[in-house]
């Protein structure tokens, strides 16, 4: 017998044949021992640690070590049972059980602290995060070991199939990767993908995952089985790319989830300078080969880029990142393709998008913002014209919309969008995000839940968080929060929900932990934090004077709450009533919002709620005539 014994599994010691579950073995008595700091079977001599490996069951790993979360101690046990055949039956399962534990432990220190409430003592599981995120750390060590050594020697079943309406089958795009050192292609990492979901999103039968979601997964790190248990697809599209000589070779590839199969394969090699065949070859692969493969129809032509230079620099703005300063190079890049290739819908739907974010920022000038909006409906209805079948622009312009009060324009918008596909996730959520805005609380959480069930990871759902904890719905809000966490924006909604759920030293612990530049956030923390008066009052100023530069009705309608909340009663008042005359219907959301107790005796707040009645009223009787 070769090996060192304490270490040893029973068929080792045995002297049976072997195989990798024997390693799996090995591998638990290392995470046990990690874990507890003793070994799982001990004896004086070799004799009698074999009697242990053989006959005796390994303690409680929890019992030796309470603060470790209780899924540890079962993952080290299923990797320490006697019959192999009971074990975890590969390095991959075991990969993917410490993942799992990693995220659920990761997702817990994101909302568990704003779950407690202030006055009790951090709870049984806060206080294994604390103790346990060292032993999180190393297993990532472990994890990186296991993928790195590729031990891909067991398969997991992973569902495939959407669950909502028409049971499409559920397609996941990720980057590429450039094999490389060329950083001059590395865009094409993201802008690749991107053009293939756009493809792939024409046809019906069809559940693509935003590619906002799946853009997050880096180039070649693709764990197939735990990547689509995450995305909730059935099949994973990816593929690789390099640079030879003057030529580029790009290689795609789909991948079925369950079983770990390639669906399909192929290769394109075009001249690196000639974007414009590359897009032609894949599109045209993706069309006629791709979609039978995964059991859909052909679908219809796009709209064809024409000059080179206008598709690469429509290219390399899609991998520009979403902040402020990406924003606005991308507009800078999409608008000088577009002088070139004025018929490309695409770049005008991504103009759109790229705008759309810049008016979202704080200008400091209303009119600027308002410009900004009504470009960028005037190019998605652009993007629209030539392209019809456009997914992307549609959603924009109801978005667009519904921004800048359009309510009723809104609403027809996405009811056209519905009747074309209601299929698509995109469609329903675009239904929910104009009801929110008209009031009709219900009736959005009902489409936010259909979006959630024909694609349940899309980050852009988090918006519907909303109209959850408007509706009292908390702990159903927090769940549409959870899709993208660590965002600066799910910090601002988990605090809002903390102050109406009573938790305001919840709340301030959250703000504290994000960025503390923008002048709202500073003064959240003042208020919360006891600061004096003065300095509360002179931040609320300021906030206000900030948002009365958005062009967003609902952001107004946000912070007028908290504001009440915080005893600026007057500015308070003012951000209300200005989110109902900019079209924010918030009615009946304010009748039962806690934050707003302090002003609901006030005359000014009895107007400003007979305005938002009226608001919501006027909406009806538009759609409903």
């Amino acid at each position: 017998i070769l090996g060192t014994y304490p270490y040893m599994s029973p068929e080792q010691v045995e002297g049976k044949p072997l195989d990798h579950r024997s390693d799996i073995f090995s591998l638990g008595v290392v995470l046990f021992e990690m874990a507890t700091g003793r070994r799982p079977f001990e004896g004086g001599t070799s004799a009698a640690l074999s009697a242990s490996i053989l006959k005796d069951e390994p303690p409680s790993v929890t019992e030796l070590n309470a603060a470790l979360p209780g899924h540890l101690g079962r993952i080290i046990r299923r990797c320490l049972e006697k019959d192999p055949d009971h074990r975890l039956q590969s390095a991959l399962d075991l990969r993917n059980e410490l993942d799992s534990l990693r995220r659920e432990l990761r997702t817990e220190s994101i909302l568990s602290t704003s779950q407690r409430a202030p006055e009790r003592a951090p709870s049984a599981m806060g206080s294994r995060l604390g103790t346990a995120m060292p032993w999180v750390a190393f297993a990532v060590l472990v994890l990186a070991a296991l993928a790195a050594g590729r031990w891909w020697l067991g398969r997991e079943a992973v569902p495939g199939v959407s669950e909502g309406p028409g049971a499409q089958t559920a397609v996941a795009v990720l980057p590429f990767q450039n094999l490389t050192d060329d950083g001059a292609i590395d865009y094409l990492e993201l802008a690749v993908p991107d053009e293939i979901t756009t493809t792939l999103s024409r046809a019906s039968d069809l559940s693509i995952r935003p590619f906002s979601t799946t853009s997050s997964y880096g180039p070649g790190e693709l764990e197939v089985i735990a990547t689509g248990d995450r995305l909730g697809a059935s099949s994973l599209v990816t593929g690789q790319y390099y640079r030879e000589a003057d030529q580029l070779v790009l290689t795609l590839e789909a991948i079925e989830v369950e079983g770990n199969r390639v669906l399909w394969r192929d290769r394109v090699m075009v001249s690196v300078d000639d974007l414009l065949s590359l897009r032609s070859q894949i599109v045209e692969r993706v069309r006629t080969d791709l979609l039978p493969r995964l059991g859909a129809a052909e679908v219809g032509e796009e709209t064809l880029p024409t000059n080179r230079k206008a598709y690469d620099l429509y290219m390399r703005s899609l991998a520009l990142a979403e902040d402020f300063d990406g924003n606005r190079i991308a507009a800078e890049m999409l608008e000088e393709s577009l002088a070139l290739d004025p018929e490309f819908a695409p770049a005008w739907a991504e103009l759109a998008s790229r705008q759309n974010r810049i008016g979202n920022y704080n200008l400091a000038d209303l009119e600027q913002a308002r410009a900004i909006y009504a470009e960028a409906e005037r190019n998605a209805r652009r993007a629209l014209e030539l392209d019809p079948e456009l997914l992307d622009a549609m959603q924009r312009l109801v978005v667009l919309r519904t921004d800048r009060g359009r309510l009723a324009e809104a609403h027809d918008l996405a009811e056209e969008f519905l009747e074309r596909r209601a299929d698509s996730a995109a469609a329903h959520f675009s239904k929910s995000y104009v009801l929110r805005y008209a009031g009709l609380l219900e009736e959005s959480m009902r489409e936010c839940e259909l979006a959630r069930s024909i694609d349940p990871t899309s980050r852009s759902w988090r918006s519907c968080a909303i109209a959850f904890n408007l509706a009292g719905r908390y702990e159903r809000a927090r769940e549409f929060l959870a899709l993208d966490p660590g965002s600066e924006w799910i910090r601002d909604n988990v605090v809002m929900i903390d102050l109406r759920q009573g938790r305001p030293e919840s709340a301030l612990e959250a703000m504290k932990l994000g960025d503390q530049t923008p002048v709202y956030r500073q003064y959240i923390v003042a208020c919360l934090d006891g600061a004096p008066r003065e300095d509360v009052d002179r931040l609320a100023q300021q906030t206000y004077d900030v948002y009365t530069t958005l062009v967003d009705a609902e952001q107004s309608a946000w912070m007028g709450p908290f504001m009440a909340y915080c005893g600026n009663h007057q500015t308070a008042l003012g951000l209300l009533r200005r989110g109902i005359e900019l079209g924010y219907c918030s009615m009946p959301a304010l009748d039962s919002d806690p934050l707003v107790d302090s002003i609901r005796d006030l005359p000014e707040f009895a107007e400003i709620r007979a305005a938002g009645i009226a608001c919501r009223e006027r909406f009806l009787a538009r759609v409903s005539g």
